[in-house]
């Protein structure tokens, strides 16, 4: 067993039947070439768990990057809601579905059961984002959201050889955007004597102290843009138009999927609303997604995307991302799960599942086999959670329950009238 497969075999529950080796073996090969001209050839490992992660593992001197091929997939699913939907509650109930795979991985199968039911109970009739209206261009932007993710992981191993290089990039990156980016958006701001002022100047000269201390926070951005030499069209190559936009929204919307997931793992591992406005875990997200765009517009390649034209497509895609896909997660997932988790979770601990999995149940029986057969799909890994005896046996429990509450309140009733 080689040092790749070892690690994968310790740390996760890998489902090796279904990797397409092929698929992403072009992918791997042109990312060793482009990266050789950078001193590297990091090699390139494939899994599919529920993890969706892409790291480095070090053994010697190889450097190996793991790719989840989930996350490949994740970002497809993700790309038809952004490109086809006009319901924005499809990507909630895709949301459920993803944090019932994360409450597996958090340790917590009561809650991924809960969640599990909650997207099967609520999926039919969300059929909006299966009607691709060009297959082909969404196709084509996965593959390239997956090429920047590996690069990007691929960079960090490179910078990290590389002190000097680093420190000088560090330090000229910081420089840059912090005089160009966010001290001329403020001056912007004031001379417009902007009505929001007030709000968004505290909120950029925090994101300005966090940028200007934290050099981890600097590398990633850093590694984004580092990861645009690598996909973008090369100019000498005479790229069209739409090839180099493209490559600029599948980097820029890759990075807001991996926002969005880091939102869904946060809200199941906290289980509690209204965390996303206070919590200082979002602002470096919030950072390197700013950053990134502000690259974009520099990067030589992309500075003929700065037309009117292609500048209000690029916002208008923006914002069709933010209100079908986003924003119902944002700001309705953490408050669903800590809806969940107050019933999976009750402060006796009187039962293994709340009411809120058995209600779903009786509302909807005809679930219950289809739950019985999600153990794989959700990487639900407890044979007891996950059998159909186990549902019975809570349906009759729950039934029982209810008739005694019934019984129990007739007579309370006939005992209280008058003779």
């Amino acid at each position: 067993m080689g040092p790749a497969a070892a690690y994968l075999a310790a740390t996760r529950r890998e489902m090796p039947a279904f990797l397409a080796r092929d698929h992403y073996r072009s992918i791997f090969d042109g990312l060793q070439t482009s990266l050789s001209s950078y001193g590297a050839t990091p090699e390139f490992d494939l899994t599919y768990s529920a993890e969706r992660t892409c790291e480095t593992i070090r053994t010697g001197e190889r450097q190996i990057v793991i790719y989840d091929q989930y996350l490949g997939q994740t970002f497809n699913q993700l790309n038809r809601l952004h490109f086809n939907t006009t319901d924005p509650r499809e990507a909630r109930v895709y949301a459920y579905k993803i944090a019932a795979e994360f409450a597996q991985i958090d340790g917590q199968p009561r809650l991924g059961a809960v969640l599990a039911m909650a997207h099967v109970a609520s999926r039919d009739g969300t059929i909006g984002h299966r009607k691709d209206t060009d297959v082909a261009h969404r196709m084509r932007i996965t593959a390239l959201q997956e090429a920047y993710v590996m690069a990007h992981e691929a960079f960090h191993t490179i910078v990290e050889r590389q002190v000097a290089w680093r420190e000088q990039m560090l330090r000229d990156a910081r420089a840059d955007f912090l005089k160009n980016f966010y001290l001329s958006a403020i001056i912007r701001l004031e001379e417009a004597n902007h009505p929001d002022l007030d709000t968004i100047a505290p909120m950029y000269l925090k994101q300005m102290e966090l940028f200007g201390s934290d050099d981890a926070l600097v590398e990633e951005c850093l590694c984004d843009t580092l990861s645009m030499s690598v996909i973008c069209p090369h100019p000498d190559r005479n790229p069209s138009i739409g090839q180099v936009e493209e490559a600029r929204d599948a980097i820029f919307f890759a990075l807001r999927h991996l926002r969005l997931l880091a939102l869904v793992r946060h809200a199941v591992h906290e289980r509690r609303p209204g965390f996303v406005a206070n919590d200082a875990w979002l602002d470096p997200y919030l950072v390197r997604t700013q950053f990134l765009q502000w690259a974009l517009g520099q990067f030589p390649p992309l500075l003929a995307l700065r037309t009117p034209e292609i500048v209000t497509r690029f916002e208008l895609t923006q914002e069709r991302y933010s209100k079908f896909v986003e924003d119902p997660i944002l700001f309705e997932l953490p408050t669903a799960i800590a809806e969940y988790a107050n019933k999976v979770y009750p402060e006796a601990h009187e039962r293994e599942l709340g009411d809120a999995l058995t209600d779903t149940l009786l509302q909807h029986p005809e679930q219950a086999q289809r739950m019985s057969q999600l153990g794989e799909k959700f990487f639900i890994t407890d044979p007891e959670l996950m059998s159909q005896e186990f549902y019975d046996t809570r349906l009759r429990a729950l039934q029982a329950r209810m008739y005694e509450e019934k019984d129990a309140k007739s007579t309370a009733d006939r005992a209280s009238r008058p003779l």
